[in-house]
């Protein structure tokens, strides 16, 4: 028989140098760094139903890219179809499509085997992958700083929960706490709590400026103790 089988175009700032193969349930999954793009490959040896077998590999492709955004900090732009190829009825795409620049270097054959161990590995709840995913695909590093503010704060509760947990973590610097504007709040506020604030909170005296090229300064970092605190948080993502 032969394979039914999607075929999916992404732009990406994700680079291997080569083809990466691995099984998801019935589905064999192939992926292919071309340049500024993704490929992946889903495909079934077994009789499928058009309408359910675009559904599940729509749902997998979203975990997968999930399951990568998370591993490495890899931003994704929209996932295109150029292949379907389901019951011997073909279908081709050739939308154009627009291109990140590469900002990774290749994975080394360690990284892509320890990939691999990780697209294989199921997981039953994606909600915090999802959401961090959506989070680095923001260009703006103001906007991408709130959205993560608002998912370790999800997780903890209030600002004071967060930057306990935040105060734990290598990346946390005491030098660099500041004065809470926050009357009822006798402590100081971690440098990540006191930016979300300036942008939450902007008084007369806040310096724009100064904040935005600040949060540019700290984004990477903050995304590490983000991503720390779902694993933390997430038991069914202790293989990362």
């Amino acid at each position: 028989m032969s394979s039914n089988h999607i075929e999916y175009s992404i732009p990406c700032s994700f680079l291997f140098d080569k083809p990466i193969e691995f099984n998801i349930g019935n589905l064999r999954v192939i992926l292919i760094s071309s340049l500024k793009i993704l490929l992946v490959k889903f495909e079934c040896y077994e009789e499928v139903d058009e309408s359910e077998f675009v559904d599940q590999v729509a749902v997998e492709l979203e975990k997968l890219l999930d399951k990568i955004t998370f591993t490495y900090s890899v931003k994704f732009g929209d996932p295109i179809i150029i292949l379907k190829s389901i019951a011997n009825k073909v279908e081709f795409s050739n939308r154009a499509i627009g291109k990140f620049s590469i900002v990774s270097p290749p994975l080394t054959d360690d990284q892509i085997l320890q990939l691999k161990r990780n697209l294989e590995e199921k997981i039953i709840d994606t909600t915090l992958l999802r959401m961090y995913r959506y989070a680095l695909k923001n260009d703006n590093a103001v906007e991408q700083f709130m959205f993560l503010y608002g998912i370790i704060n999800m997780l903890y509760y209030n600002q004071e929960n967060v930057d306990s947990f935040i105060q734990t973590r290598p990346q946390y610097e005491p030098m660099e706490d500041k004065d809470s504007g926050n009357p009822r709040r006798t402590s100081k506020e971690t440098i990540y709590t006191w930016l979300r604030n300036q942008v939450g909170h902007v008084k007369r005296r806040t310096d724009i400026d100064n904040v935005r090229s600040e949060i540019q300064k700290k984004l990477p970092s903050f995304q590490r103790i983000v991503k720390n605190a779902i694993i933390e948080k997430s038991r069914d993502l202790s293989t990362f």
